[in-house]
């Protein structure tokens, strides 16, 4: 990738007019661009035409008083001429071509605010740094430690959340600046780059790697179903996932059961959400709410935002989940994201001004602000909140409506190695997040204008396959639609394999295609061969195989799910049915 330089630009009491031109100027990429000129003294020697400036609108004065501007980064610019004194302390004058404005000036407390880990990766730059007190007018933004211009890229997206989408009309190249990885300073205290760090970043991708399907399934959607024979370990990896958000050696990483992890054991005679959510009783005299084990652990969830919670259904099909689920299954698809990066929905038990609801509060949470936000807005799903429901196919249990699979994400767990588990207690998954688990995108439109050409690619497959499926009850509409985006979309940073190289983007891309065929069009497929004919898996296992190998080329083939399970149903059809449930 080629290789950019960066400076800061601090405009003073001599710039007062160009200060206000900049305040003034539209907000966004510029149409029509203007240029403004820098006179200082002691510029650096390492920058030139060409080079991008980030500008600071700072003070007209020295005495510390207020200005009628915010000050902070308020612009981004092109240096097209420097003009440079002879000696280090005469006055250089520098030309600089405005290219992009913010619609507000960004300061340290903004970055603060909205993207403190990343902070640490650039908190030695100019201007914005921890011990910053020059004043120098110019200045290089690289350094030997605490000044990676990637991390300052992503720290402006958190505050500026059009950024990304901005800045790459100004330099497609810049797109590769948002794809990293920023680790957590608590894990790296000392000074180092995000690159000093890339190797463990790559150990810790290529342990993901084994569960990558589920962790990127999750964050596309907090809805999963493992589907498969008994004894696979499904409700195993579950709370394995939940123990992986902890630092290895501590209580809960170290504890049968992590706090963020909740087991509830469906029973055969569910008909309604009272086991689980909660019912009112008016055994008493008065009304009183008896809460469910879920909605207890929704409260814990709401008490720890930060820390992805797992509720796992034991056995989900042992009841139709249609009518004990029958809130949640509603209330996931009212989920929205907002700008800030926060999900939010409608509420699963709606607020009343009545003493039994304010007691139900008071026993949920002892945070203040939490039961305040209960009685003011009902109590709604966290974005945090994780639900895995755990599937055995057998003549016991209930199949599933389209409504839930539509609204889940499927995947089969039938692959038993028996050498497996023999030597470690716990599952090497690597230290999971929010960052990896928890998802900000709920539907297509979140994603597209950031990931355009690689939607595109996905919409041009799922056309094809859902092409095949025209004039059938299995045809796809805008929710798979959505979540065929964010599959491939949240796919995309694993791009390594299990010894640390690079995978082919066309790769990744065509792999999660496979996946989510699987996950959400495979999974929607049962009938007898009126409805499922040979012909009809024919032509979708073609159409699958074609439009993989588009999407991955010749020298990329992957090993396709969707194409085996296919198989599998095809054989299955010789007794007059077929499914993909096992």
């Amino acid at each position: 990738m080629e290789t950019y330089k960066f400076i800061t630009v601090r405009l003073g009491k001599d710039s007062v007019a160009d200060i206000n031109r900049l305040c003034e100027a539209p907000i966004g990429v510029l149409n029509e661009r203007f240029s403004i000129d820098v006179k200082c003294t002691q510029i650096p020697d390492n920058y030139g035409v060409g080079d991008y400036s980030f500008i600071w609108l700072g003070s007209d004065n020295n005495k510390g008083m207020p200005t009628k501007w915010k000050q902070g980064f308020k612009a981004v610019g092109i240096v097209k001429v420097v003009r440079r004194g002879k000696k280090y302390n005469d006055v250089s004058e520098t030309t600089i071509e405005i290219v992009y404005v913010f619609g507000e000036a960004v300061n340290r407390l903004d970055i603060l605010r909205s993207a403190p880990s990343a902070y640490y990766w650039c908190s030695s730059m100019p201007l914005i740094g921890i011990d910053d007190h020059a004043n120098q007018t110019i200045r290089s933004m690289s350094g030997d430690t605490l000044c990676d211009i990637k991390a300052f890229f992503c720290m402006i997206n958190k505050v500026i959340h059009t950024f990304k989408k901005d800045i790459v009309l100004v330099n497609p190249n810049f797109a590769k600046f948002f794809d990293i990885w920023i680790p957590n300073p608590d894990n790296y205290p000392t000074e180092k780059s995000i690159q000093d760090v890339s190797t463990e970043n790559i150990r810790t991708t290529c342990l993901k790697n084994k569960f990558r399907p589920y962790i990127t399934a999750i964050k596309s959607k907090p809805f999963l179903l493992l589907a498969g024979i008994s004894g696979t370990g499904k409700s195993r990896i579950v709370r394995e996932l939940a123990r992986a958000c902890w630092e290895e050696g501590t209580d809960d990483y170290k504890a049968q059961k992590p706090k963020n992890f909740q087991m509830v054991q469906v029973k055969p005679n569910w008909h309604d959400s009272s086991d689980l959510i909660g019912y009112v009783s008016r055994v008493s005299g008065k009304a009183e709410f008896v809460a469910g084990e879920f909605l207890k652990f929704i409260a814990k969830a709401w008490e720890d935002i930060e820390t992805p919670y797992f509720l796992c259904l034991d056995e989900m099909n042992l009841a139709p989940v249609e009518q004990y689920f029958a809130e949640y299954l509603s209330v996931i698809e009212s989920r929205k994201s907002h700008e800030d990066g926060t999900v939010t929905t409608d509420p699963i038990v709606e607020k009343a001004d009545e003493e039994w609801y304010f007691n139900l509060t008071a026993s949920l949470t002892s945070n203040e602000d939490i039961r305040k936000q209960f009685n003011k807005e009902g109590i709604c799903i966290p974005q945090n909140l994780i639900v895995v429901g755990t599937v055995n196919m057998d003549e016991t249990t209930f199949s599933f409506s389209r409504k839930v699979l539509d609204r889940a994400m499927t995947i089969e767990m039938n692959e038993v190695d028996l050498h497996g588990g023999l030597t470690k207690c716990h599952e090497s998954i690597g230290k999971l997040g929010n960052t990896e688990l928890v998802g900000s995108a709920v539907e297509g439109v979140d994603v597209y204008n950031d990931y355009t050409d690689v939607c595109d690619i996905a919409l041009g497959y799922l056309q094809k396959v859902n092409d095949v499926l025209e004039g059938t009850p299995f045809k796809v509409a805008y929710r798979t639609r959505n979540e065929f985006l964010l599959y491939v979309v949240n796919n995309l940073p694993y791009c390594k394999d299990e010894n640390g190289n690079d995978l082919e983007q066309d790769y990744v891309i065509a792999r999660a295609l496979d996946e989510i065929t699987s996950m959400k069009v495979l999974s929607r497929i049962e009938g007898d061969d009126t409805k499922v004919s040979d012909e009809f898996l024919d032509r979708l296992s073609k159409t699958i195989e074609e439009g993989l190998k588009a999407v991955s080329g010749d020298e990329n083939t992957i090993k396709s799910i969707s194409l085996a399970k296919l198989k599998e149903m095809k054989d299955k059809l010789v007794s007059g049915y077929t499914s993909f449930w096992s």
